[in-house]
């Protein structure tokens, strides 16, 4: 497995990006992040469950996550995102139970 120059499409909820991964599976699209966190002996990567790691800033995102309850408002809920990754040529899909917290017209944060 070697990441760079992989390509990695990330669909969260209705927001796409398109990632290209360095050697150390790194990615920056502006102010949004990936990171594939794997180990390595001797430079050999074996079938791992890597670690993934995505985060997006300072975009508008309202219009794309209103349908998963993300919304602009003191909140504080459960909700369900759909993320889909495609990355060289394989696809991982996955319904992720989240804890969301807003503060209205401030920020809001999916963990």
């Amino acid at each position: 497995f070697d990441p760079l120059g992989m390509t990695a499409a990330v669909n969260i909820g209705g927001v796409e990006r398109i990632f290209v991964m360095d050697a150390k599976g790194k990615a920056n699209l502006g102010t949004d992040k990936l990171s594939l966190k794997f180990k390595a002996k001797k430079g050999v990567v074996e079938a791992q469950a890597a670690k993934l790691k995505i985060t997006l800033k300072n975009g508008n995102f309202a219009g794309e996550l209103v349908d998963e309850n993300l919304v602009n408002g003191d909140v504080e809920c459960p909700v369900t995102v759909n993320v889909t990754i495609h990355y060289g040529e394989d696809t991982a899909a996955s319904d992720l139970q989240l804890l969301y917290k807003a503060k209205q017209g401030k920020s809001g944060k999916a963990r």
